[in-house]
């Protein structure tokens, strides 16, 4: 092992030490101010902060991907604003009960139109890559139809999503192919043949009927979150 690897493990065990410190004492931070008074404010800054550092992990993991799910960008966003919530709770503990008091209604509904805006990026993105870089069509055999259950209210199971698992001949090589996109929308039958457009540089990366119906679904809810909430923020 040379010295450059024995610098990186010992990096990342350094890292690691930090991370488990900085988490457990975050959680032992919020017990205690769950018993002070006046402590409210504290407990909901270190709440924001996990969202604002668990988000950042997850936009400089995400940097590289393309496209880039924007929708990842909300956990830092409410991070930010419960951190600032808590701060100025914690600083004046009455004048800002009422601030936030009053400012809430128009929190809450800002949060569904930037949620829409971001499901709308994510959603083109996707539709605009996946476009741009598949642009081979091949008859893929469906091998397997992998399906989940979603939970409705109360943990019930309300309906079956599913997602198919393809076999792609290309190029002289067999790939088993999958996008983790879960849909009711398609009746995928094992040992069938579905035209699938793939990337000729890298087969793994295709675009199905699936993945289109999966992208326009959030496509459209998130038009509805942006229609629907911002007449109503501005006439609040």
């Amino acid at each position: 092992m040379g010295k450059n690897e024995n610098g990186t493990t010992v990096a990342k065990i350094i890292i690691s030490i930090v991370f488990i410190v900085w988490f457990m004492g975050s959680l032992f931070g919020m017990m205690v101010c769950s018993k002070l008074d006046g402590g409210t404010g504290l407990m909901l800054a270190l709440i924001g902060q996990y969202f604002l550092v668990f988000g950042i992990m997850g936009v400089v993991g995400s940097i590289k991907k393309r496209p880039f799910p924007a929708i990842i960008l909300l956990f830092p966003l409410v991070g930010i604003a419960l951190i600032i919530c808590g701060v100025i709770m914690y600083i004046d503990m009455q004048n800002a009960a009422q601030m936030i008091y009053e400012m809430a209604p128009y929190l809450l509904a800002g949060i569904f139109p930037v949620t829409g805006v971001l499901m709308i990026i994510s959603a083109t993105s996707e539709i605009r890559h996946l476009k741009r870089v598949c642009t081979v069509e091949v008859q893929a055999k469906c091998i397997s139809v992998e399906t989940r259950w979603t939970q409705g209210g109360k943990g019930r199971r309300t309906k079956r999503v599913h997602m198919p698992v393809y076999s792609v001949y290309y190029n002289g090589r067999e790939y088993t192919v999958r996008n983790d996109v879960y849909t009711n929308m398609n009746d995928y039958q094992v040992g069938n043949y579905y035209p699938i457009m793939i990337n000729p540089l890298n087969p793994e990366e295709f675009l199905d009927a699936n993945s289109r119906k999966g992208n326009i679904v959030t496509l459209v809810l998130g038009i509805i979150f942006v229609a629907v909430l911002i007449p109503v923020i501005v006439y609040m």
